[in-house]
């Protein structure tokens, strides 16, 4: 950094606020002289990428220029390591944080609205499960309705219906086998039609 000798008060201005002293330049120059490049190799073989490699370096220099330099740090190229570790350690939380609300996006907004013709449809396909559940013996629509409606458990229906868990469960799975099989039979039949 030979430009230093031609600012006089041997300082070199950052921003607008910060002064780093020409010796904490070279101090830092030297710094990045000695480890960059293996700092650089370091926090890639974390990230897997040059680009956020080379911008998790460059924070760490910036700390050091902000910091007015490493002058009370003993172990230099143990407290880089450690910085970049930490700082990747930020970046790769931060990565799958992204990555997570980029997988769930479409979960959380539709991609198309459904039109009045799809509603239509799936109203009346609602109404047929609802008649196909009022047609079930009412022990067996009482079960239904308080495990996948009410959100009970089989024991709470057990106790509600004084019947057993396991005759709660019977109750379920001839219910949801009947109710498939007539709906899925009643849905092919309106389509056929349209």
């Amino acid at each position: 950094m030979s430009s230093n000798k031609a600012i006089p008060r041997e300082t070199l201005r950052i921003g607008h606020e910060r002064a780093l002293t020409a010796e904490g330049a070279r101090q830092l120059d030297g710094i990045v002289r000695d480890h960059h490049s293996q700092l650089l190799r370091h926090v890639y073989h974390r990230v897997r990428s040059w680009a956020d490699a080379r911008d998790i370096v460059q924070q760490i220099y910036l700390h050091c220029l902000n910091s007015g330099g490493l002058r009370s740090v003993t172990n230099v190229r143990a407290y880089l390591y450690r910085s970049v570790e930490n700082l990747a350690n930020d970046w790769q939380r931060k990565s799958r944080v992204r990555e997570s609300f980029a997988r769930e996006q479409p979960l959380r907004s539709p991609t198309s609205v459904a039109s009045a013709e799809e509603i239509c449809e799936e109203q009346q396909e609602l109404e047929r499960l609802l008649q196909r559940i009022d047609d079930l013996p009412q022990q067996c629509r009482a079960a239904v309705l308080m495990v996948r409606c009410e959100g009970l458990s089989v024991d709470e229906t057990a106790a509600k219906l004084r019947i057993k868990p396991k005759s709660v469960r019977g109750h379920i799975r001839r219910a949801m086998k009947y109710l498939l099989a007539t709906v899925a039979a009643e849905n092919l039949a309106v389509r056929d039609r349209l």
